[in-house]
């Protein structure tokens, strides 16, 4: 997958120059699968010259995609003002979005921006409303504990009590068990590096190996189910061990959601060895 940084810049594409941009695209893909032997083709092109088409469609690609980061920029910029979130995270995951649509473009349907931007809004949407997944829900769910929560404040300040279930629920438009299952709920809350609760991690018990699953287990004891998930799946903890792609399809999120699962994971694990060592 390309790479693109926010600061790059391309002029904006006009209707012609996309479907030419296309085009070439296509021609590179099927010039691929004739080299890989997925598609049967009766023309007299040579080894060298499918190779310049497949180069070529990379180009295009390349090309198409720097033109329209603009549309990831402009869904960033204001996603971030109204939540705080990191720019460069949500960069990332509108990136994915705008690669994923591009596959489903139809010209003829109109420009690029109108398939573009909602699948950059769903994409960047959800990694800020579940805090780039640190919050540990989906963003359904996660959108849904915001509402709750958000319907608990405005309520106690309307009626100068605490709300019952049933009216936290008319003012959601949820069930009154959905309410209750999401107030239930209790975000993880980081440990700082000076926090004594990290001597906690430090129980397991000592190995030569920094990979041993038994101290793994015991430094990863705090992390939510999706990370620890993750990582078990990563490094091979409860089976074979599995690269970020394979995760990312079996848990359904991009890529780039799963290594910072595995990020934080390991941060976790070596706050918690440090600390074991100067015990």
């Amino acid at each position: 997958m390309d790479t693109f940084t926010p600061s790059e810049t391309v002029p904006l594409l006009t209707r012609d120059e996309e479907v030419a941009l296309l085009r070439r695209m296509d021609a590179g893909t099927i010039a691929d699968a004739v080299l890989a032997g997925r598609h049967r083709s009766s023309c007299a092109a040579t080894h060298g010259e499918l190779l310049r088409l497949v180069e070529d469609g990379e180009a295009a690609r390349r090309r198409f995609v720097a033109a329209n980061i603009g549309l990831v920029r402009y869904v960033v910029r204001a996603v971030a003002e109204r939540t705080g979130q990191p720019r460069r995270e949500l960069f990332q995951e509108g990136m994915v979005g705008l690669l994923e649509a591009l596959p489903r473009f139809d010209p003829r349907r109109g420009k690029f921006a109108t398939c573009a931007l909602p699948q950059i809004r769903m994409r960047v949407g959800d990694a800020a409303v579940t805090n780039q997944g640190a919050l540990g829900l989906p963003a359904r769910r996660a959108r849904q504990w915001r509402r709750a929560r958000a319907a608990v404040g405005e309520l106690t300040s309307a009626l100068a009590r605490e709300p019952q279930l049933d009216e936290i629920a008319v003012a959601t438009g949820e069930t009154c068990s959905v309410v209750r299952t999401l107030l239930a709920f209790t975000p993880v809350v980081p440990l700082d590096r000076d926090d004594p609760r990290w001597l906690d991690l430090c129980a397991a018990p000592d190995a030569d190996d920094e990979h041993d699953p038994a101290l793994v287990r015991g430094l990863l004891r705090r992390l939510d189910d999706f990370d620890l998930n993750v990582v078990a799946q990563l490094y091979g903890l409860d089976g074979p061990a599995r690269t970020h792609a394979e995760v990312a399809g079996i848990t359904g999120r991009s890529e780039s959601t799963i290594r910072r699962a595995e990020r934080r994971a390991l941060a976790l694990m070596r706050a918690g060895e440090a600390m074991r060592a100067a015990a």
